[in-house]
């Protein structure tokens, strides 16, 4: 009878057959997860109705190993507009109001084509003693790769039928992934935005496209030379591209996607393309192109082999049959920020400016230095043009100037036979006078290590080389690339990374190059060639000693705080910077007097946007009261005089986070305690937006209690798309969060969110920033927080969907990661496509997770 009653009243559903079909999937998954048994000993009919009442707590007591309740939800409301992840062994369970069927869709691929695979069908069951209807639908297994599949959902409304698709991601296990070196001619034209990165010690950039000779962006180019000899600084654009023909029997054929068969790329600073080019005999030959940036230098070369004909491939040219190339470089003259227009005046300078010789020519630039090209056999042919009106794609997304005018001073000619190699350097020179040994930078290409594939975590920690410049006799961070130069809050991030990793002295050049920058408790937030005037951040002092206690920890001794800054030791600029955010710094970063939380001005965290501010935080920001705590606790262990003062302060911030900010009916920590001033925690407003500044809190141990701190990172999982979490999730908001530009409203205060980043900087990607764009770098922190909150045995669930970045590497700048996603499904890459903190914090959970 009691079972009778609790299962009336279901749709319609007869009970019996309502009751039956929750002991059918009730038996089922014991099934699944302890084998076929015999079931004497089981309540199935309890068990039916438990499982009813809530699949997901039902689920989770099978899980003997951790705390993980194993199950996916998509919820039909908020979830369509996002890619959800399956990690192996999880169950997906789907939701709705009302009754519906699912039915899930794999898609096999093969070299050349792909064929639908049929995962799943179910229907919605009533959930019982509650309003809605779910799905479970068991755990696929993924053995080589991740699978992306299709959930197609026919929803019974009461005004019809609605059908609706979403987007699954079932990801593979993290130790089966690679990062494949080379792409295929299909995959680069399905990803035309492919580039190949390689930088310098001195924060120089080459950025060429893999399809050759494209231009997406202004910020594209063969070589973007960092100008200054001891610090970075906006990069010049001198080269932007060469422009390849091949000539055989007076037929030309430009070097383009329809003859590449594929392009590889190297974190050894160089890439290869391959071209397979046809001739009217019915035959073909084979051209590899080879480009490289010199790490210490302003240097490019690219070496053109034409590959020796094979005797078991008669389709080959003979290597008797003399090939000419004819190599056309684009060249400018500007700061890589802005573009070109001829008639502003270069049209008239730029060929004067061209002093033209038999093997090379140099182009004197507006800054002094000259640039010099040079082929090492044939002819270099005076024969200026001009280039008008070249569109640069991503700058019309971005909604600025898309269009610049390039200068092509003349073109290289050489004969080439089968087995011949040409090499042409790009040089930035004082002297135009400099020799080249070519015999040297060949063999210096000969050298070049080109990996087939690499397992996808080695990968990530390669990549890792290219952020790290010098300054000076000290290192700093390129914060991402192509446009960002060293941020304060970037390098120290990154520093997590160096030092978990145990590249420690790097990370004490890093430490070395901001404490020296510390006045008052003030940090620079950004730095851009000899300016570091930029102090507006709140957490760059803060990450500096979380920095600190990590190099500490895991140099165990405590060394580095004894080192001398100018005068100062590491200990007493970490003083300085806690007794001066507790006074009150210049900057308006103060302590709250009684509850001791810190205050932090408007746009002043890592959620900084300003003109419009999109999310001003201007309060007590969740994430500046975890690393305050952070730095509250070291110093109560590094200052013994006063350690039980420090023990006490940081007590007191743990307690106030606790009270302040934890919302138990949500399920999840308030993102900022609202303020227009230093008026106090209690009398400021806590706002109810979900967003992943309080993962923090699980991973910097602000948090004790489990319960709590399990509910809110299952909440979080609401934000995660592959490689990466919404700023903000896709919820209404009943405290309104307020953007204004010239006194309009953008958007709607309590439906702030925003799925895509394009468009006009100031209306539409600002707002959008952090306001439901997703970001890799705190990625990594859901996953730590996940593995700290439910244990060793959950790690392999952390590192599956850490595994989801492979995807992400493979858009932009191959072999990296990006700064951005759009919140909305397909989550397209935006900003930069080669992001320092989002590969730092991949590399440094993924380390801490193994070790």
């Amino acid at each position: 009878k009691t079972i009778e009653k609790s299962t009336k009243n279901k749709n319609g559903t007869p009970e019996r057959v309502y009751l039956q079909k929750l002991k059918a999937k009730v038996l089922s998954i014991h099934a699944r997860l302890n084998g076929y048994n015999d079931i004497k000993g089981i309540n199935v009919e309890q068990e039916a109705l438990s499982f009813a009442r809530d699949p997901i707590e039902f689920i989770r007591s099978f899980n003997k190993e951790s705390k993980e309740s194993r199950v996916v939800v998509f919820d039909w409301e908020r979830d369509l507009k996002r890619q959800l992840m399956v990690p192996p062994g999880f169950f997906l369970l789907v939701r709705c109001k009302t009754g519906f069927r699912a039915r899930i869709l794999g898609e096999k691929k093969f070299i050349k084509t792909s064929i639908k695979t049929y995962l799943g069908y179910e229907e919605g069951i009533p959930i019982l003693d509650g309003q809605g209807f779910f799905a479970l639908f068991f755990p696929k297994e993924i053995k080589d790769q991740h699978e992306q599949c299709t959930l197609t959902l026919r929803v019974f409304e009461t005004n019809g039928t609605q059908i609706e698709k979403a987007s699954l991601l079932y990801l593979a296990p993290s130790d089966v992934l690679y990062m494949q070196s080379s792409f295929t001619r299909q995959e680069i034209v399905k990803t035309p935005f492919l580039k190949l990165l390689g930088t310098t010690r001195q924060g120089g950039m080459m950025r060429a496209a893999a399809w050759w000779g494209r231009l997406d962006s202004r910020y594209d180019g063969i070589l973007g030379a960092n100008m200054a000899k001891h610090q970075p600084e906006n990069r010049w654009m001198v080269l932007s591209r060469y422009r390849i023909w091949a000539v055989f029997q007076g037929y030309s054929i430009a070097l383009a996607p329809d003859c590449l068969e594929k392009f590889i790329f190297s974190y050894d600073h160089g890439g290869k393309w391959l071209f397979h080019i046809p001739t009217s005999e019915g035959k073909y030959y084979a051209l590899e192109l080879c480009l490289t940036i010199d790490p210490e230098d302003n240097h490019v070369s690219l070496s053109l082999l034409r590959v020796k004909s094979s005797e078991k491939n008669s389709s080959f040219l003979d290597d008797d049959k003399g090939v000419t190339l004819i190599i056309r470089p684009d060249i400018e003259d500007r700061s890589f920020h802005e573009t070109v227009k001829a008639f502003k005046g270069a049209e008239n300078a730029w060929p004067h400016a061209i002093a033209s010789f038999d093997d090379r020519f140099v182009f004197s630039l507006s800054n002094g230095k000259n640039l010099s090209i040079a082929i090492s056999k044939g002819d270099f042919v005076h024969e200026p043009e001009w280039h008008y009106m070249i569109h640069r794609p991503l700058e019309a997304q971005r909604g600025l100037d898309p269009d610049s005018d390039l200068f092509s001073p003349g073109y290289f000619k050489v004969f080439c036979l089968g087995g011949e190699k040409v090499l042409l350097n790009a040089d930035v020179i004082e002297n135009q006078d400099k020799k080249i040994c070519f015999d040297e930078l060949l063999n210096d290409l000969d050298s070049k290590v080109f990996e087939k594939r690499t397992p996808l975590f080695e990968a990530v920690n390669k990549s890792l080389d290219a952020f790290i410049v010098d300054r000076g006799s000290d290192k700093s961070i390129m914060a991402g690339y192509p446009w960002f130069l060293d941020w304060g809050r970037d390098s120290l991030i990154f520093c997590r990374g160096l030092i978990e990793l145990g590249r420690f002295s790097e990370a004490r050049a890093v430490l070395r190059l901001f404490g020296r920058f510390e006045n008052n408790g003030t940090l620079p937030n950004m730095i851009c060639g000899e300016d570091a005037g930029n102090i507006e951040t709140s957490d760059a002092p803060l990450w500096f000693f979380a920095c600190c206690k990590d190099l500490i920890k895991n140099e165990k001794n405590s060394d580095f705080l004894n080192e001398s800054l100018d005068g100062r030791s590491v200990k007493d600029i970490l003083l300085s910077i806690a007794y001066s955010l507790i006074k009150g710094t210049k900057t308006g970063v103060v302590a709250d007097p009684e509850t001791l939380l810190l205050y932090s001005p408007a746009h002043f965290t890592w959620m900084d946007t300003n003109f419009p501010a999109g999310s001003p935080r201007q309060g007590y920001p969740v994430e500046i009261q975890a690393l305050w705590y952070n730095a509250l606790d070291f110093l109560a262990s590094v200052d013994t005089d006063n350690k039980i003062d420090w023990q006490k302060k940081a007590k007191r911030v743990q307690e106030a986070v606790l009270d302040h900010f934890y919302n138990a009916r949500s399920g999840f920590f308030s993102d900022c305690l609202h303020s227009d001033g230093p008026f106090g925690a209690k009398n400021a407003l806590a706002d109810d937006a979900l967003r992943p500044n309080q993962l923090f809190l699980f991973t910097l141990d602000v948090i004790k209690d489990k319960k709590i701190a399990q509910k809110c990172v299952e909440t979080c999982q609401e934000l995660l798309v592959p490689g990466g979490i919404r700023s903000l999730a896709d919820r209404k908001v009943k405290m309104p969060i307020h953007i204004f530009y010239n006194d309009k409203l953008l958007k709607d205060p309590h439906a702030p969110y925003s799925g895509e980043y394009k468009g006009d900087e100031d209306t539409q990607r600002k707002p959008a920033y952090h306001n439901g764009t997703a970001w890799t770098w705190p990625f990594p922190v859901f996953c730590e927080a996940w593995a700290k909150v439910f244990g060793r045995n959950s790690h392999s669930t952390s590192l599956a969907w850490l595994g989801s970045v492979l995807d992400l590497m493979r858009k932009g700048a191959a072999g990296y990661i990006p700064e951005i996603l759009d919140g909305d499904f397909p989550h397209t890459p935006r900003g930069c496509d080669a992001q320092a903190w989002g590969s730092s914090e991949v590399a440094r959970v993924i380390h801490w997770l193994r070790h």
